[in-house]
């Protein structure tokens, strides 16, 4: 079974109406509605009891009066004990209130768009670099001109910023040098220009005495903020109106008089030279702007002309060191090939003399083995001639010694035997000789190398010149 609560609010509107359906109802909806079919338990939203005066249950200001909750079923001691809530089972009664229309909750003084156009120029100001310029202004005036901008400006919303549109040369502003275009004029003299109109910003200028305090804000990217390029537009704007207008002075219609200063008012003289001023001012600092360009615009260019001079100078020098690059790389290479030439006539020419000294070293190994053999040949043919020769004197001598013991060899003996000891000295000596020379060629050939045996092949031939007898591979 459920338990439902219900605490209704109803209008006063709609009062009349819920009395008429109540009204129509049938005895039984009324008796339900009293509150005798106890048997149901369950409620149902139509379940009031409605006094067709709005006054229930003796209550001032009661619409109506609800049946409470159903009484609770018997619960045992031990779950009623630690309840520390319980729940009302007397009718709710039900109050009167107003409808959304009857409410007033709008604040009249107060303009949202207003407000918001404050907060984005209060926290505009949050990001700028704000100062403050004391001014003397002379006979001449501030020198400045102001235009306002701001959020809902193009809907006629007076909640501006008020910015320097153009500063006059000669005035107090431009001798200062402080205050520049697109700067925004925070307060002046302590009047705050924030959230106000352009003609109480021109006003508020033009009320000011000879010193006068400005606090200025400066974006910290000026030239390229929006104030900025909103100024410039403004700038265009106004010179081509004003060449426009003086296109249509020029030329007036037929049978149209151009105005006389007669005729116009000494107000309209008045803005008609105020207008006429801030053109030219417009102008000039247009012509100033375009003159700085300018000047940028040449010192670009002679910066770019003295990169370009030294660029080409590297490149001049650059093409130099390469054609010196070129002319030493030919010249090398005539060298080398003159070098290599040389190297091949001369190899030919030590080739050919070579050739000659093998022929020749050849010629003379042959002379020398012929030497040396006809050399041998004669000595052991004396050796033999001596031989004998010994042989026979000691015969003899043996012969004479059996009868003169102890006696002395005779002269002739005595000569040929040392001639016989000479001759085999000789021998001796020159075989020792051959060997030490040739043991001190093998020295100078592995001390000289390979690149120094035509140097040894004419030691050689020289020593073959002394009929020196040399090994042939001492020779080659």
């Amino acid at each position: 079974m459920r338990h439902t609560t219900y605490a209704l609010v109803k209008t006063r509107k709609d009062t009349n109406a819920y009395n008429d359906r109540i009204r129509s109802s049938s005895p039984e909806d009324e008796r339900r509605l009293n509150g005798n079919d106890n048997d149901n338990d369950e409620c149902d939203d139509d379940d009031v009891d409605i006094d067709g005066d709005g006054d229930s249950g003796g209550g001032s200001g009661v619409l109506e009066t609800r049946r409470g909750l159903s009484p609770e079923r018997d619960r045992p001691d031990y779950m009623s004990r630690d309840r520390k809530v319980s729940f009302s089972t007397a009718p709710i009664p039900v109050y009167c209130t107003h409808s959304v229309d009857e409410y007033d909750r709008k604040n009249e003084d107060i303009d949202p768009v207003a407000s918001c156009a404050e907060y984005e120029l209060e926290r505009r100001l949050e990001r700028m670099e704000l100062f403050d310029v004391v001014l003397e202004k002379g006979p001449e005036g501030l020198g400045v001109s102001i235009i306002g901008m701001g959020v809902g400006a193009d809907s006629g919303l007076e909640k501006l910023g008020i910015f320097v549109k153009n500063i006059t040369p000669g005035g107090a502003v431009h001798r200062d040098g402080r205050v520049r275009v697109c700067d925004q004029i925070v307060s002046v003299d302590g009047k705050s220009l924030v959230g106000v109109s352009q003609l109480y910003a021109a006003e508020t200028l033009r009320a000011t005495s000879n010193r006068v305090l400005f606090t200025i804000g400066r974006e910290p990217n000026l030239e390229e903020s929006e104030v900025a390029q909103l100024i410039r537009q403004s700038l265009e704007a106004d010179r081509s109106r004003l060449v426009t207008d003086e296109g249509e002075e020029s030329q007036p219609e037929e049978g149209e008089q151009p105005p006389t200063a007669r005729s116009m008012d000494e107000s309209e003289i008045r803005v008609s030279t105020k207008n006429q001023i801030a053109r030219i001012t417009a102008l000039e600092l247009e012509l100033e702007m375009s003159q700085k360009k300018a000047d940028q615009m040449h010192q670009v260019l002679d910066s770019t002309k003295s990169h370009y001079d030294q660029l080409e100078k590297k490149y001049d020098q650059a093409n130099q060191l390469l054609r010196n690059y070129q002319e030493r790389e030919k010249e090398l290479l005539s060298r080398e090939e003159n070098h290599v030439e040389q190297l091949r006539d001369k190899d030919a020419h030590y080739t050919h003399l070579v050739a000659q000294l093998k022929e020749r070293i050849d010629e003379l190994e042959a002379k020398l083995e012929e030497m040396d053999q006809r050399r041998l040949s004669i000595t052991n043919n004396e050796l033999s001639e001596l031989k004998e020769k010994l042989k026979d004197k000691i015969e003899k001598r043996d012969e004479g010694l059996a009868y003169k013991p102890g006696g002395e060899l005779p002269h002739e003996d005595k000569a040929v035997m040392a001639n016989m000891d000479a001759k085999e000295l000789k021998t001796t000596t020159i075989n020792n000789n051959h060997i030490t020379v040739r043991r001190s060629v093998e020295k100078l050939i592995r001390a000289l190398g390979s690149h120094e045996k035509l140097t040894i092949r004419k030691f050689l031939i020289f020593l073959s010149s002394k009929h020196e007898v040399l090994p042939n591979s001492l020779l080659r």
